[in-house]
């Protein structure tokens, strides 16, 4: 058998705090986000503790495979009867009622008390729990009229998807991106290129689907796929993949998708296993997830796995790695599937608290505006209901704050909290299977839904506003990001206000839709260019590096080349503008010239000219506003405060992003400071310099670019 020991991190109240610093706008941590070398340097067990582990492991007779990447989990192998006598354990098989044999551990392993200390949790020793979230089809012509497939910006149906879903009152991608608005984010032929999309899957999925999928919509989007644990096998599958990757291709159609995939058979070593390979591999910006199972039976079945999937979702944050997560289909009893319970439960890993987890809705006019209701066909139907609820285990992350949030069915029971839990879902989108996607599946094209479709649409959006920047950033865990959106501005989401999520009818309705947010649809569904502008403001538009320090500045601010300049000016003169090459940079207030020799002489790398002086004493001004001329790309500029005080810089676009305020430290010389446009048709107009004392500016440089 094969079985993991995950690892405690090195510094768990840093590394928790580090998550929701880079995620938080306005942080000056926001957007610093680590490389996978960098994180396991910073949070990952360190090599002594790595190599003490893997030590006892061998001394206890078992076999420890590599310390992956991150520094988190060592994998073993052992029979089944050596993991018995070594861990203090029994085993015992059972005849599941789909007729499937699951093992289980009877009793928790034992470990040495050296390796306990620092391990969170040890995963594989049963496999007796399989996802309950899986994609639900609709039926032909069950209600309501044909839904109307005018034309739309790309993605472009083909006939028979187009035939399809008006035999099923279905969506195909063109109206679910007309619906969202989707579709204005195609105005730059972006289309999501230069993302890359990371799909987890424990399920199979044909390339004849696809193949056949991408014929229809004229793509041609580069698939790779990675096989964890050996995969899922081959064939159709059962229409979970088909659903993720047909999805992707249609609203990201120039993104490329890799899609992971583990056994189902063992779904909690799975989902770790499968979840360290695509955080460590860290070469995706978005991951969408349509895979979870109650709260409940996750802790009793395996009670180490939530704080192992947070573990992993932090990584994910500390990387900057977008992650969406399907919150099920069984309304506010997300136990139902399980075991026809009517309690109110949510799912795991949805409920996540570094995760953006997405509820359904269900859209009978496209529009737009979009006309929907939250998603709720009943438990007599069998057709499902959006998840939503309050979370058993998580308390309420300071981010979830809001209109809305504290509500009357808030609660801090659940999950012992002082104050309240954690809520979702965080957003929704169009879910229900009566008017669901058309995609290919065996063969044939069909009517599909639920939240895990909802969830891939999100990861797709992200994707195409992402690639609308170069170079291509990450705008990282969405939620602080989102919440903040939607306290401030009603443009961002289409409010549902109608239904509720009471999926059995014996909860009194909880939870109804409200205005702002709700347990049963969440912050809303997305208007994509309000989504796009707040990323876009949040993430700023504009790149900072003060890399070289006190060194001479490099030739390229991010992609630009920068032409290096003098300003030359006479000494103890007064100066409202600078000459740039590129035309004049206009300065308020006004700004004494001064010689590096008469005054400023630390300046760093060998400068030898003028630097301009901005007095602290004359009207206690300790402030200086740079406007660039037309079309500045990128500007850099050394600067020097008397007393090495701290600088506070801010940069300004021609769409109203900035770059902060960025708090930096006058250190002994001359620092260099660079700002740079990420955004296509952007450019910087103006750069504000405060400080608590005089200071100095000097040696610059200047890139122009249409």
């Amino acid at each position: 058998m094969h079985f993991d020991v995950v690892l405690t991190s090195r510094d768990p109240a840093g590394l928790n705090s580090f998550a929701l610093a880079v995620s938080t706008p306005g942080s000056p941590e926001h957007g610093k986000f680590l490389t996978v070398s960098q994180f396991a340097a910073r949070f990952g067990q360190t090599p002594s503790a790595i190599r003490a582990a893997e030590s006892t492991l061998r001394e206890i007779g078992l076999k420890p495979g590599p310390v992956t990447a991150n520094g988190l989990v060592v994998p073993v192998s052992a029979t089944f009867g050596q993991v018995a006598d070594i861990l203090h354990t029994q085993f015992v098989d059972y005849r599941l009622g789909s007729g499937r044999v699951a093992f289980a551990n009877t009793t928790a392993p034992q470990l040495p008390a050296s390796l306990g200390r620092m391990t969170t949790a040890v995963i594989g020793l049963n496999d007796l729990a399989t996802n309950q979230i899986n994609p639900l089809r609709g039926s032909a012509g069950t209600r309501g009229r044909a839904a109307p497939q005018s034309p739309a910006l790309p993605p472009t149906a083909c006939s028979a998807a187009s035939a399809a879903a008006s035999k099923y009152q279905g969506w195909t991608y063109p109206k679910l991106a007309a619906a969202y608005s989707i579709n204005s984010l195609y105005k730059h032929h972006d289309y999501g290129a230069g993302t890359r999309i990371a799909l987890f899957e424990l399920d199979a999925w044909s390339i004849s689907d696809i193949n056949a999928f991408q014929s229809c919509y004229k793509t041609n989007v580069h698939l790779s796929s990675v096989n964890v644990d050996g995969g899922d096998g081959s064939g159709a599958g059962g229409g979970e993949a088909a659903l993720d990757i047909e999805t992707a291709i249609a609203l990201a159609p120039k993104a490329d998708i890799t899609v992971y995939d583990a056994p189902a058979s063992n779904y909690a070593l799975s989902v770790v296993d499968e979840l360290t390979r695509i955080f460590d591999a860290n070469n995706a910006q978005i991951l969408s997830m349509s895979y979870g199972l109650c709260e409940p039976f996750v802790y009793s079945l395996d009670t180490g796995l939530a704080d192992s999937e947070n573990l992993l979702f932090e990584q994910a944050a500390a990387e900057g790695m977008s992650v969406f997560v399907a919150s099920g289909d069984t309304g506010s009893e997300g136990c139902y599937r399980v075991n026809q319970s009517d309690a109110l439960e949510v799912l795991d890993p949805g409920s996540q608290p570094f995760v953006t987890s997405v509820g359904g809705t269900d859209l009978t006019h496209a529009g737009p505006p979009p006309k929907e209701t939250v998603w709720n066909e009943g438990v007599n139907t069998g057709a499902g209901a959006g998840g939503g609820g309050v979370s058993g285990n998580w308390a309420m992350p300071a981010w979830q704050s809001g209109p809305g949030v504290i509500n009357s069915y808030s609660d801090g029971v659940p999950c012992g909290s002082s104050g309240y839990c954690r809520e979702v879902p965080d957003v929704s989108a169009s879910a229900d299977p009566e008017h669901g996607y058309i995609i290919r599946w065996k063969g044939k094209w069909i009517a599909i839904g639920g939240t895990s479709a909802a969830t891939p649409l999100w990861a797709s959006m992200l994707a195409d506003i992402e690639s609308a920047h170069s170079p291509v950033y990450r705008a990282g865990f969405l939620n602080p990001l989102l919440y903040s959106a939607a306290a401030t501005s009603s443009t961002s989401f289409h409010d549902i206000t109608v239904g509720n999520n009471d999926y059995t009818g014996t909860n009194g309705g909880a939870y109804p839709a409200t205005s702002h947010y709700d347990m049963a649809s969440g912050l809303g569904t997305p208007y994509a260019p309000g989504i796009e502008k707040d990323i876009n403001h949040a993430n700023s538009l504009i790149g900072f590096t003060d890399a070289p320090g006190t060194d001479s500045p490099p030739p390229f601010l991010g992609t630009y080349k920068v032409t290096a300049f003098d300003a030359p000016c006479t000494v103890g003169d007064d100066y409202s503008e600078i000459a740039a090459p590129t035309g004049d940079i206009s300065l308020v207030p006004d700004t004494e010239c001064e010689q590096i020799a008469n005054g400023w002489e630390t300046w760093s790398n060998g400068y030898t000219g003028d630097v301009y002086w901005q007095d602290s004493d004359i009207g206690g001004v300790t402030s200086l506003v740079l406007t660039m001329p037309a079309g500045t790309r990128a500007f850099y500029f050394y600067a020097e405060p008397d007393e090495f005080e701290t600088f506070d810089l801010q940069a300004t676009a021609n769409n109203g992003a900035t770059s902060g305020p960025l708090e930096v430290y006058g250190e002994a010389g001359a620092q260099y400071f660079g700002f740079y446009a990420n955004g296509k048709g952007e450019n910087i107009t103006k750069i504000t310099i405060s400080c608590d004392d005089d200071f100095a500016i000097g040696e610059f440089g200047i890139a122009y670019g249409k």
